[in-house]
């Protein structure tokens, strides 16, 4: 991803669970260098701890505080609202979801 402050905003819903807690900072990096000054950032993750393969597919899941922990430890946003939120299907209630809304914080250098 090689924008630079491009968008306004981004919506990752149910996208960034599928990428390993270790590369998460990476991908908020350029998440930050894509998104203009004060651009806003949309995640979603099932509610959880921890990494696992389910149904063939690999999952990082969070609890809401560690999101947050992992969104803003680098600086590079802040935090406009987290929340946590039930599965609209009816099979999977049972795991919940947490949301992250955040801002970037500077421009890109």
């Amino acid at each position: 991803m090689a924008w630079r402050e491009h968008f306004d905003g981004i919506w990752a819903c149910a996208s960034l669970l599928h990428v390993p807690r270790c590369e998460l900072p990476a991908v908020l990096g350029k998440f930050h260098q894509a998104l203009k000054p004060g651009g806003m950032l949309y995640a979603s993750f099932k509610y959880g701890r921890g990494e696992e393969a389910r149904l063939g597919r690999f999952f990082s899941d969070y609890r809401l505080g560690e999101l947050e922990d992992a969104f803003l430890r680098d600086g590079l946003f802040s935090l406009a609202e987290s929340f946590e939120t039930e599965d609209a299907r009816p099979d999977y209630k049972e795991k919940p979801w947490v949301n992250i809304i955040v801002r970037k914080i500077g421009s890109f250098k």
